[in-house]
């Protein structure tokens, strides 16, 4: 079986950021929302940790082919962005009723993860090309 570890990764990464999108869509649709906290989605630390874990000092990890293989240490890059996410709410109050959502801060983290979803996809998309050009194809 194939398994590839930058697409895995790539896919992981994906699946965060589009969590990132409904975490601050929500934030923005509760900005009235009086005592509202504010969610935040956090992953690149643990999928970075995820991806080190099994490629520690820069070397490529062994690929189990067989059941009898010696079974590597692998980091879980199932894909499932819920493996690597955490939100985070609370924070000080931005207005005085208790809501803690600053338009200009989830306007900004808005455009971040717009660019950096377009940039995986991007990767993902090259990616593809890669594996279509090694196995002949156009």
């Amino acid at each position: 079986m194939f398994r590839d570890e930058v697409w895995m990764a790539g896919k992981m990464s994906a699946g965060a950021l589009a969590a990132r999108f409904e975490a601050v869509a929500e934030n923005l649709a509760n900005i009235n929302t009086p005592g509202y906290e504010r969610k935040e989605v956090v992953f690149e630390e643990a999928l970075k940790a995820a991806i080190d874990e099994g490629n520690a000092a820069g070397r490529l990890r062994l690929a189990v082919t067989d059941e009898k293989h010696i079974s590597p240490c692998r980091a879980d890059l199932d894909g499932d962005p819920q493996s690597v996410i955490r939100e985070i709410a609370g924070g000080d109050p931005y207005r005085l009723d208790g809501n803690t959502v600053d338009p200009e801060i989830e306007m900004a983290k808005l455009a971040e993860t717009r660019m950096a979803y377009t940039a995986q996809m991007r990767l993902m998309s090259k990616r593809v090309g890669l594996l279509k050009t090694s196995m002949g194809g156009k």
